[in-house]
């Protein structure tokens, strides 16, 4: 009888022990993805999505759209792969920016573009098309700014110019270039 009962017990302790191992936590893999090594993943993610935002007067102000988005919580940021950005100015037109990487930061109002970055006015009421080429530029959407430190190339059908650093306020259309400008010019 005794045999009986203990060969159960020992089955049933082997069985406790080995679980119990099984279910410890291993120590993650040195092999993991950087991505994935930090404190903070993302949020949520978005896949061909638009954002709007309205003035006060229920005006399209800015439309931000973008093929896929990480949103970070604790830092308030939404990655974007191709990011592209369209804002209004004062008479109606639009200016449009397009890169491969954006990252919104709804605290501070603005939309990053880190490496190149494209921005363009169409025609519009008399004026010209004009094609600006940059590097890191910031659009601060409560400034209805875009800035940047980097070389910029701005092209209209007339000539193109270049500087070092601009501020773009799309608002009134004014592009003030700060450092090294030249320009070229075609007479027609």
């Amino acid at each position: 009888m005794r045999r009986g009962v203990l060969f159960p017990l020992a089955v049933a302790a082997v069985s406790a022990a080995l679980a119990l191992l099984l279910s410890r936590e291993q120590p993650p893999s040195s092999s993991a993805p950087s991505s994935l090594a930090g404190p903070e993943g993302p949020a949520f993610f978005l896949e061909d999505f638009e954002m709007i935002h309205y003035d006060a007067h229920g005006r399209r102000e800015a439309l931000l759209r973008g093929e896929a988005g990480e949103h970070y919580r604790g830092r308030g940021a939404l990655e974007i792969e191709r990011p592209r950005l369209t804002v209004r100015s004062e008479e109606e037109g639009t200016w449009h920016a397009a890169a491969p990487r954006g990252i919104a930061e709804r605290a501070e109002s603005t939309v990053h573009f880190p490496g190149e970055v494209e921005l363009r006015r169409p025609a519009q009421r008399g004026r010209p098309p004009l094609s600006v080429v940059t590097r890191d530029l910031t659009v601060d959407t409560a400034a209805h700014e875009a800035r940047t430190a980097a070389e910029v190339v701005a092209r209209e059908p007339a000539g193109r110019l270049r500087g070092v650093g601009m501020t773009l306020d799309y608002r009134r259309d004014r592009l003030e270039l700060h450092h090294q400008a030249r320009g070229t010019y075609e007479v027609r």
